[in-house]
Formats: C-alpha cells, sequence, structure tokens
C-alpha cells in the first residue's frame, strides 16, 4: 500500500458500478441508476431508493456539539 492512500471495499463495488454504466447510452431518471446497479454484478446489489424524508440537516445539531480542546485535567486533546 503506498502511504497517503486507502482502499475500501466499497471502492471495488463502485468500479463494477461505473463499468455498467457504459453499456447504457442514457440514463433519464434515478429509477434507471437503480436497475442499472442491481444488474451490475451477477450476484446482485441490494438497491435501497431513497427519498427527500430519509435526508437529515444537521447544520443545528453541529452548533451544539461543543468542540473541546482540552481534557478536564487541562491536558490537549
Amino acid at each position: 500500500m503506498v502511504s497517503g492512500h486507502s482502499f475500501l471495499l466499497s471502492d471495488t463495488d463502485f468500479g463494477v458500478d461505473e463499468r455498467a454504466k457504459w453499456k447504457h447510452e442514457q440514463v433519464y431518471v434515478p429509477s434507471q441508476w437503480a436497475e442499472i446497479t442491481q444488474r451490475a454484478r451477477k450476484s446482485g446489489f441490494e438497491v435501497y431508493e431513497m427519498s427527500t424524508e430519509d435526508f437529515f440537516m444537521y447544520k443545528e445539531l453541529g452548533k451544539e456539539i461543543v468542540n473541546r480542546k482540552v481534557n478536564i485535567h487541562g491536558e490537549k486533546v
């Protein structure tokens, strides 16, 4: 492994998906992406189509989190 580079198992899956998309001329709607992804591998991928309600805005939560620079003993964290 080269220093500064990492490899995740999902990287292979993204590569399979990228190769599969080249077999299709045009993709017009998200449901077509789901179909391409499901068929990209012989064993198949599990695809979950999400709606806008499945996503959350964490901006307000971030304001509530305290980023401490020292622990309770005054030592740098």
